[in-house]
């Protein structure tokens, strides 16, 4: 397979090639080809293939802990579904494919289908990054210019993986304009969907809360 030979497939080629994001110049149809085949995750952006770099045990669990509290939010709605890192994202005004580490698309949603079998949700209303030293600047500077494209997008979800710390971006419908407000204190919370996440929820399997107060 040609791809193979252009780009690492495996986890492991990935790893040799350290812990910082890689980026590889790309075509469009080699970053779907890539996409059906390696073994780590991928995103497109200005025509370069970014090969992610391993996530962190902290980065892991605190991702999983959002997806949950938004699955919690969402259990009994049928309008909407919640999704993990490995449900992409294309981002139409932009061109880029992304895989933000939760999402909630109100459905039916509007996908972009690059062959049956292969596509990316275009109309999420919540977004999920988890920040770490490696995708930092790639997340802020990358991603969140592009995520405000979207038309569908309500809120834009940012948590730090070194500390208690999320900043939630939210669009107002009437007006267009964003605002972003930051929370540092375990017990703060914001709302989803009228509903409350707090940070201790958030970070409760992390090295942040003592093992004796995550249960309370």
């Amino acid at each position: 397979m040609e791809i193979a030979t252009k780009f690492p497939v495996t986890l492991q080629d990935r790893l040799e090639l350290g812990a910082d994001l890689v980026r590889f110049p790309a075509t469009w149809d080699e970053f779907w080809e890539l996409l059906e085949v390696c073994e780590y995750p991928i995103e497109f952006s200005d025509n370069e293939i970014i090969a992610m770099s391993y996530e962190s045990d902290f980065h892991a669990s605190i991702a999983s802990a959002i997806q949950i509290l938004l699955g919690n939010i969402f259990m009994e709605d049928d309008d909407f579904v919640v999704f993990n890192p490995n449900r992409p994202g294309y981002v139409s005004a932009t061109g880029e494919v992304f895989n933000p580490d939760a999402s909630v698309v109100r459905l039916p949603g509007q996908k972009f289908t690059y062959r049956p079998g292969m596509d990316a949700e275009m109309t999420p209303v919540v977004l999920v990054e988890v920040l770490s030293k490696t995708t930092r600047e790639h997340d802020l500077e990358t991603k969140l210019p592009a995520y405000k494209t979207i038309e569908s997008i309500e809120h834009i979800i940012f948590a730090e993986s070194q500390l208690p710390y999320v900043t939630v971006y939210s669009k107002n419908k009437a007006t267009g304009k964003w605002t972003n407000l930051v929370y540092d204190e375990l017990e703060a919370g914001f709302e989803i969907a009228g509903k409350t996440l707090t940070l201790k929820g958030i970070y409760r399997k992390s090295q942040f809360i003592p093992r004796k107060l995550r249960k309370k």
